[in-house]
């Protein structure tokens, strides 16, 4: 009789044991898989290891209370998970405080098991395991291929693996494109099994020497990786949102030391978070122009228009031009401007967004166009445009903002009152509802017009390495520093950095000159917000100085919910005085309090903040104080 140690391929709740026991009749490898009874239902589960029950009966006579189960059934008895796969379920059920089981299955690929499975043959292996900081890659965009194919030609040379992990897929087709003579591979989360399974045995047979691909390619079994770059390190979507709610340009670091591999962090404006005593090569991009445009002294000159001065000289004189507009829709909001009131969504208490609706006759609102409706970008409710105020009974009802749909409105307008020739006016917003191919087609045509205006909401950073224009005009700076996080300034700076890149000049509209994202990014002074936002972290505490952990609780009654987040934070704070007397120095609990989005969905949501500066081992022990109906992100996008 053996005792087996398994990890049922499942989420257990992470303050749970996340390894159960059960016996068998015989032996089982290291990675074997079982049936298993798991609460009424059966699991596939891990065999991570096996000892003969006489080793084991005096440990179970003494801690166990309860009747171990037998395995229900072999599904294989040969090793289908490997060390490596194992390991790197371990480092995300450990760093980011998620179950293991679903951190294993996300290691895994989707046709596991399935007919002509593959298994994995390499191993984490600790003469391999490098622990070296990553390197940081700075460069313009139209330096990135260059920096990019040098990685990749010295490993080539040494006949080892390059993984070229890239936010998008219109990313990875462009580089895809432009390293065909490395005859790459492709791989994303959207192709078939069939294909999936041909990558994953040409990767482990190193038939393969450059791999292009999302966030899904780090789990491939690379059998001689040299080298994981990873392409615009700071693009929020290499971060999970559901669990194991992982940072994939971090894991790529593990993943890259756990092979014996170097880890490039590569970015025009990297991650604050990662400007701490971190080697940085490369230089900083200076050069173009940006003009900053005052727009409080544009109304006092008596321009009231949403174009100043400056973008209307653009309009006329330049052949190409690119408006980026931060925000969806018509207008941000509607008011009463009898009593103050704003028109919100009943599910998420959130203000209502004026989107126009062709080809429906709808109540009149001043600033608004005719066909209009009010949607919310949160739960995709939506309404007619009311006929007057629910509050008061006032028709006194007026539009607030600027989104994409106004400015091409405005755009006709201007060229009409101007009696000049409408040029083509291309718009790209998720609301476009355009395909991939669509998508991409929209960007060619911007590209080969002789003339023409591409309006597009922060969308169009995904085309960065295909997109130029002669100038290209903020419409709203502001707008797109709108929440109250310690990343805002460092996310606006990122935005202009990055747009001052894909034009010759940078025109941006502003109501508050005195900004310092604005003002440095502007100017080129990239260095200077670095050090600037480190020695106002460092005196926060906010990363690099420490790790963040958001803990998000969400509950029907708004009392109820207010209640739970208060108990949670007073159980934390209390095993802290307990456990560790010194805690100031090294973790801070901060809340409860209700999240920026307080309601949404029909839940109110409160939060609690951790920053910490403990082992991952000693924050864990404290995390398993937090139910388990509460969400937590370790390393969180936002911290509200």
């Amino acid at each position: 009789m053996y005792i087996l140690d398994v990890i049922p391929l499942t989420a257990i709740p992470r303050n749970q044991l996340q390894i159960l026991s059960y016996f068998n009749d015989r032996t089982l490898p290291r990675g074997a898989v079982v049936e298993i009874s798991l609460n009424r239902r059966k699991v596939f589960g891990i065999v991570l290891a096996a000892e003969p029950l006489a080793k084991r009966k005096l440990i179970f006579k003494k801690s166990v209370s309860f009747e171990l189960k037998k395995i229900d059934n072999v599904i294989s008895d040969r090793p289908e998970v490997s060390d490596w796969q194992l390991k790197i379920a371990d480092y995300i059920s450990s760093y980011y405080y998620a179950p293991l089981g679903l951190s294993l299955k996300t290691v895994l690929p989707s046709f596991w098991l399935k007919k002509k499975y593959l298994r994995v043959t390499s191993s984490f292996i600790d003469d391999r395991f490098k622990q070296n900081e990553p390197i940081i890659l700075v460069q313009s965009i139209s330096q990135t291929k260059a920096v990019y194919e040098k990685v990749i030609n010295e490993c080539v040379k040494k006949n080892r693996q390059v993984f070229l992990m890239v936010p998008t897929v219109i990313s990875a087709k462009y580089f895809f494109n432009k390293f065909k003579k490395y005859k790459p591979i492709f791989i994303h989360s959207g192709i078939k099994l069939k294909e999936y399974k041909q990558i994953w045995s040409q990767v482990m047979e190193k038939k393969i020497s450059l791999i292009i691909g999302t966030r899904i390619g780090l789990f491939l079994p690379f059998a001689n990786l040299g080298a994981l770059v990873v392409d615009d390190e700071s693009n929020d979507t290499y971060k999970s949102n559901m669990a194991p709610r992982y940072f994939a340009s971090d894991l790529a670091k593990f993943v890259a030391n756990s092979l014996g591999a170097e880890c490039y962090l590569s970015s025009s404006f990297p991650r604050i978070d990662h400007m701490r005593d971190q080697q940085v090569l490369g230089e900083w991009f200076s050069s173009r122009r940006s003009a900053v445009v005052n727009m409080i002294s544009e109304i006092k000159s008596g321009n009231f228009s949403i174009f100043s001065r400056k973008i209307k000289e653009a309009l006329q004189n330049t052949e190409k031009i690119i408006l980026y507009v931060p925000r969806r829709g018509f207008a941000n909001f509607i008011v009463c401007q009898n009593c103050g009131s704003i028109v919100k969504c009943p599910n998420c208490n959130l203000s209502l967004v004026v989107h126009i609706q062709r080809g429906q006759n709808q109540p009149y609102v001043s600033g608004v166009m005719p066909h209009a409706i009010l949607m919310c970008h949160h739960c995709r409710y939506n309404q007619p445009l009311p006929k007057q105020c629910s509050s008061c009974g006032s028709y006194k009802m007026r539009a607030h903002g600027l989104g994409i749909e106004k400015v091409v409105e405005e755009l006709k307008k201007y060229y009409a009152r101007m009696n000049l020739e409408i040029p083509p006016i291309l718009k790209l917003d998720i609301d476009s509802n355009l395909s991939e191919s669509e998508e991409e087609k929209l960007v060619s045509d911007f590209n080969s017009i002789g003339r023409g205006i591409l309006v597009a909401t922060p969308m169009l950073l995904s085309h960065k390495y295909l997109l130029s224009a002669k100038k290209i005009g903020i419409i709203s700076a502001d707008s797109l520093i709108y929440i109250p996080d310690f990343r805002a300034e460092e996310w606006l700076f990122r935005q202009i950095w990055t747009l001052r890149q894909i034009s010759a000049e940078l025109i941006i509209q502003t109501y508050n000159l005195d900004d310092a994202a604005i003002k440095l990014a502007s100017a080129g002074k990239a260095q200077q917000f670095i050090f600037d936002e480190l020695v106002a972290r460092k005196n926060l505490r906010y990363p690099p100085f420490s790790q963040l952990v958001k803990l998000s609780y969400k509950h029907l009654d708004n009392a109820q919910a207010r209640k739970d987040a208060i108990g949670v934070y007073e159980k934390l704070k209390y095993a802290i005085s307990l456990e560790l007397p010194d805690a100031n120095k090294i973790i801070e609990v901060i809340g409860p309090a209700p999240a920026f989005i307080h309601k949404e969905k029909g839940y109110y949501y409160w939060i609690i903040l951790i920053k910490s500066n403990l082992e991952i081992k000693k924050r864990n022990e404290l995390l398993r104080l937090v139910p388990p109906n509460w969400i937590i992100d370790v390393d969180p996008r936002s911290s509200i």
